[in-house]
């Protein structure tokens, strides 16, 4: 018994050390199965939002053509702007401080 305790004995500070980075590799085990879950979430919410996006881009894909269409509509009003305000300033100059009677 005391040949096998004296090899015991020699041998625990190698188990020791074994253990210890046992206990080491655990723990970077532990902190990289958090990070990978961490990586695995945002991973989600981007794809999530990427997706948004998309939606979000398609739906403003129409909106281009209506604005092209109100500027074109707008440009071709503006030319008759002129007319528009000469025939309207003379319409209230008439209609304005006169009552029907001297018309």
């Amino acid at each position: 018994y005391p040949l096998c305790a004296l090899a015991v004995s020699d041998e625990r500070p190698k188990l020791k050390e074994v253990q210890d980075r046992v206990a080491n590799l655990k723990a970077s085990l532990k902190h990289c199965e958090e990070k990978m879950a961490n990586l695995v979430h945002e991973t989600e919410q981007t794809k999530i939002k990427l997706e948004r996006a998309q939606k979000l881009i398609g739906g403003l894909g129409g909106e281009k053509a209506r604005w092209t269409e109100i500027s074109e509509d707008l440009t071709d009003r503006m030319i008759n702007v002129i007319g528009d305000v000469l025939l309207s300033s003379g319409i209230i100059g008439y209609f304005g401080p006169f009552t029907s009677r001297p018309r």
